[in-house]
């Protein structure tokens, strides 16, 4: 026969030990109690976006790099945090709303992710850093110049039932600008060739396309 149990209020990041044992209908007990060990963990962990900085301007995006924290952190002991399997990315380019699909792949209105390949929890998973390289970021080809990109990340742990999935559109993403343009300078005063008998000061112009 299978039994079970249903009420019961658990805090996140503590251990639990159940026991039990069975009695039949002549009042004979069960002499040695089945017992087991269990942490519950209820909430999903926190990603973020280290590069590109919030609010920059990059001429190259060889990577993208982040943190991410497996939450409850600390548990309280002796309960461990667990651990934190993917990440998951979007990025979404700013001009027309288009999302990266990843490689091989195109900007589409469609809603994508892209897993990162590279996913360090340190130890026992309560802190760490991820990356995405190489053949899942956009190339140079694929960035538009002057244009924002937005990045946002989750992370999912490995709890039971599938795990904590963390929601996308968190502070700890990323808006920054793609910018290969090499700013110019002219100078203005002294005029080129010009004689002077003094000097006070050297001034000139500066520009910068497209002007971040």
């Amino acid at each position: 026969a299978n039994w079970s149990v249903s009420s019961g209020t658990f805090t996140s990041g503590r251990r639990y030990r159940f026991m039990a044992r069975a009695r039949n209908s002549a009042g004979n007990w069960q002499v040695v109690y089945s017992t087991t060990l269990t942490t519950h963990d209820n909430e999903a962990p926190e990603t973020g976006v280290s590069y590109p900085v919030t609010g920059s301007a990059v001429n190259t995006l060889a990577a993208i790099t982040g943190t991410l924290n497996e939450l409850p952190n600390p548990a309280v002991s002796p309960a461990s945090t667990g651990t934190v399997l993917n990440v998951y990315m979007r990025i979404k380019r700013l001009s027309d709303g288009l999302w990266w699909p990843g490689l091989p792949g195109s900007w589409q209105a469609q809603l994508s992710s892209v897993t990162v390949n590279t996913v360090d929890p340190y130890a026992y998973a309560s802190s760490g850093t991820w990356s995405l390289t190489a053949g899942g970021l956009p190339a140079g080809t694929d960035l538009v110049e002057g244009t924002s990109y937005y990045i946002t990340t989750v992370g999912l742990d490995n709890t039971d039932n599938g795990g904590n999935l963390e929601a996308y559109f968190n502070v700890r993403g990323s808006t920054f600008i793609y910018d290969v343009s090499k700013p110019s300078t002219t100078i203005t005063s002294p005029v080129h060739t010009a004689t002077m008998s003094a000097l006070a000061s050297l001034t000139g112009t500066t520009l910068d396309e497209p002007g971040y």
